[in-house]
């Protein structure tokens, strides 16, 4: 089985029960995977309980402090962007698969269709419902144009994918909290490099201005 890394980024209050208690899942419940590598990410400039710090550690959980400005840190769920692209590249010193989570997931069992297929960059779900997202059967909105457009997206790339919870079809629309990536791609750091570039654009603020959905 090849070696696996889990990682997730947590910050102050009720994120700090949701991060010891997914780590404390990947202990019991993990199987082959339970005494993996596990990195809580945490914002340099954020203080959580010496308590919890403890917890983590004596889970043999690693906390990563990473850098993000305020404007990001302010911005609704920024702050995984830049934690996923740093997991990613301590990963890449593990060599190992990199599944990247939500504090609140839970391990229920030993997660095996995680693993990705060797000739394979990345594993993904897709979001629960459609929500802001491009159903495949419409034209292309604004917004997505937009996003098509500024991240140099071809059209052949565009495949239908499946809500998980509405059942809706949709253009892709990626879940960002469970995903399992070969680190040496860097499609965390790329993601974190386009986001980086252009959620501040004017463009972009338009569509946050008239739904706050588009922001988040």
């Amino acid at each position: 089985m090849p070696d696996v890394s889990f990682a997730f980024a947590f910050a102050a209050g009720e994120a700090e029960r949701e991060a010891m208690l997914l780590v404390e899942s990947v202990r019991a419940f993990g199987g082959r995977m339970a005494d993996s590598q596990v990195r809580a990410l945490l914002p340099a400039s954020v203080e959580v309980m010496d308590e919890t710090l403890a917890a983590l550690a004596s889970l043999n959980a690693d906390v990563h402090r990473f850098k993000v400005d305020a404007d990001a840190l302010n911005f609704p769920f920024a702050a995984k962007v830049y934690a996923a692209a740093e997991a990613e590249r301590l990963a890449v010193q593990d060599s190992s698969l990199l599944v990247w989570t939500d504090r609140g997931a839970l391990f229920l069992q030993e997660p095996s269709a995680l693993l990705l297929a060797p000739n394979k960059a990345l594993g993904y779900r897709p979001v629960d419902h459609t929500v802001i997202g491009s159903p495949s059967d419409a034209p292309l909105d604004p917004f997505w144009s937009l996003i098509y457009e500024r991240c140099h997206v071809p059209a052949a790339h565009v495949f239908p994918m499946t809500a998980s919870v509405d059942r809706g079809v949709l253009r892709p629309y990626f879940n960002a909290g469970m995903l399992v990536v070969d680190p040496r791609r860097g499609l965390l750091q790329r993601w974190r490099d386009d986001f980086d570039r252009l959620y501040r654009l004017p463009e972009f603020r338009s569509f946050y201005e008239q739904d706050a959905r588009y922001a988040i």
